[in-house]
């Protein structure tokens, strides 16, 4: 499934063919068009997000400790924190998705 948009506006190009177009839509609907797919490509991530929901993955966790919570992301990038742990840094963990934080990434706290 699409779970994720890569949304950008056209922006003219030093010697492409593109600088030969005499019909460039707007900026003002460049800008709406842009809202409207970044809208779609959240509401594609939180379906995809839920779809997964229960399913146990295995998320590779990096070092950076924020806050007293590190990050990691799994096969398929889904983005998963956890309360720091040195034992996790570099290591690719199995675990369930199960909780989400506000943010609307999983949350995983081990037992």
């Amino acid at each position: 499934p699409i779970s994720y948009l890569h949304v950008f506006s056209y922006s003219q190009r030093a010697n492409t063919l593109a600088l030969k177009f005499t019909d460039e839509v707007p900026p003002h609907i460049k800008h709406s068009r842009s809202q409207i797919l970044h809208q779609c490509s959240a509401l594609k991530l939180d379906q995809f997000y839920n779809f997964c929901q229960h399913y146990c993955v295995n998320v590779l966790f990096e070092s950076e400790n924020t806050e007293g919570m590190m990050s990691g992301y799994s096969e398929n990038y889904i983005r998963v924190e956890t309360p720091f742990r040195e034992d996790f840094v570099n290591r690719i963990i199995h675990l369930p998705l199960e909780q989400r934080n506000i943010s609307g990434d999983y949350v995983y706290y081990p037992l």
